[in-house]
């Protein structure tokens, strides 16, 4: 590593000769590259500090200790008054990567300071003090001329020493194989975490649950099932538009309920549509004497400036779960959900947080997160995920209840592939084995492409919310 470094500065010192008085190599392509080059090789001298504003006479470098102290060193020609600037984790925090993964043209992380961690902080020799990582973005500081400044910033919690791959962990709660109690801890240890990263409050931590107001937008009649076009009021500030069919001819219930989600490119409607890949499987539904309901989940900018894209999505699927408990039609305990692509993703993410949820049918998602980081939107990723889990591990909070995942044998090896979909069933259905739920849990590679199967879907779901359910 040593020789690495030197070999560096001697080839910056090559580009530094190469100059003219002007600062120009080349006039072309050249000037640019070194131009880059050069300001990365100074935020390594400097750890990643810089300081606001900047001026030609600022001397700044920084180094970092064995014990992983950052030490800084600044001294100005004249006097100086501005901000001290330590990096953050860009690679989390603007690109929502686990890790700095090495990019072409790209600027390296060297000493940063995550949102929320604490530091020690000693300037020159004054007592030490604490900081946050936000408050070390932007740092007062002054310097007077002749005078050198060394500031020591230590993490309060030591960073771990790296891995034998060098890498920080990924997956960290994945699911190892064990027995009963070890699968229901692990359930209740990773469902907690991910609802934390999510913002989200478990259904299943209050056992009142209060149903969204409604109101009734239009009714109209359709083929065995009436159609109530409604809004309902998630809270105070927001309402979110819905459709709900309750069965006709059928007696007064209670019913069955499942709440259909639609993905990328589609609406609440979509799902009750026959030509489309959804083949209509809420109608079809609504057609067989289950409860329906389906609001829209595709939005991509949160309303709650606190909220997370997934766990607003989620709370707005936990009010539909809330309102069909409500109805007096409805069997609270025979409520399940599925959705296609965006959809499917959406019902696992339920099923796996809400335990009011006895059945999930999650159709065109069953993948890895690997897969997911190309050619996909990437709304699915929120700060932390990766590292936490897996989405096998996410399937697996399903376990013991019914979860049917379908996938297509004309899915592209790009897309939601059957390789990946049966690697990660495998996995999966370690826990539903451990809680012996091995019945409980069905893959179906049907001859299609990105689409819903009904014929499995519909049998699944009617049979594992039927109220004979054993």
């Amino acid at each position: 590593m040593a020789n690495a470094f030197e070999w560096v500065d001697q080839s910056m010192g090559h580009i530094y000769a190469k100059q003219g008085e002007d600062g120009i190599i080349e006039g072309w392509h050249g000037d640019g590259n070194a131009a880059r080059t050069a300001l990365m090789y100074a935020l390594w001298k400097t750890q990643g500090v810089t300081v606001h504003p900047w001026r030609e006479d600022v001397r700044l470098g920084a180094v970092l200790d064995t014990e992983g102290a950052l030490h800084i060193q600044m001294e100005a020609q004249r006097p100086w008054n501005g901000t001290l600037n330590v990096d953050r984790p860009r690679h989390r925090e603007y690109l929502r990567l686990p890790l700095d993964y090495p990019r072409i043209n790209q600027f390296p992380e060297w000493f940063t300071a995550p949102e929320g961690a604490a530091f020690s902080i000693q300037m020159d020799d004054e007592v030490p003090g604490s900081v946050s990582g936000e408050q070390l973005w932007t740092l007062p500081f002054s310097v007077k001329p002749g005078r050198k400044r060394h500031i020591i910033i230590t993490p309060a919690t030591p960073a771990a020493p790296p891995s034998e791959s060098g890498t920080p962990a990924f997956r960290a709660l994945r699911y190892t194989p064990g027995d009963t109690s070890a699968a229901m801890a692990w359930q209740q240890e990773l469902r907690g975490k991910l609802a934390a990263l999510l913002r989200v409050s478990l259904p299943a931590e209050t056992e009142i649950h209060h149903p969204p107001l409604a109101k009734t937008m239009n009714t109209a009649s359709a083929e065995a099932y009436e159609r109530q076009d409604i809004v309902l009021e998630v809270s105070e500030s927001r309402e979110i538009p819905a459709i709900l069919t309750r069965p006709l001819g059928k007696g007064d219930g209670p019913f069955p309920a499942v709440i259909c989600i639609h993905g990328h490119g589609a609406t609440r409607e979509t799902v009750y549509d026959s030509d489309t890949p959804y083949h209509g499987f809420a109608k079809v539904l609504a057609q067989s004497g289950v409860v329906t309901i389906a609001v829209e989940v595709g939005q991509h900018q949160v309303q709650n400036p606190a909220a997370t894209l997934l766990g607003e999505r989620l709370a707005d699927l936990f009010c539909c779960v809330d309102y069909l408990a409500s109805l007096s039609e409805v069997d609270p305990t025979r409520i399940g959900c599925a959705g296609l692509s965006l959809g499917g993703e959406m019902a696992m993410w339920l099923g796996a947080l809400d335990t009011r949820i006895k059945a999930t049918v999650s159709s065109g998602f069953l993948t890895f997160m690997n897969q997911m980081e190309r050619n996909h939107c990437i709304c699915w990723k929120e700060e932390g995920l990766r590292e936490c889990a897996d989405f096998p591990d996410i399937y697996a909070l399903i376990a013991p209840r019914a979860l049917l995942c379908q996938v297509g044998r004309q899915e592209p090896l790009s897309q939601f592939n059957t390789v990946l979909a049966k690697r990660a069933f495998a996995q999966l259905s370690a826990t539903f084995e451990d809680l012996d739920a091995g019945h409980q849990v069905v893959l179906d590679l049907h001859d299609g492409a990105h689409e819903v199967c009904i014929p499995t879907m519909k049998t699944f779901l009617l049979e594992h919310t039927a109220g004979h359910q054993k």
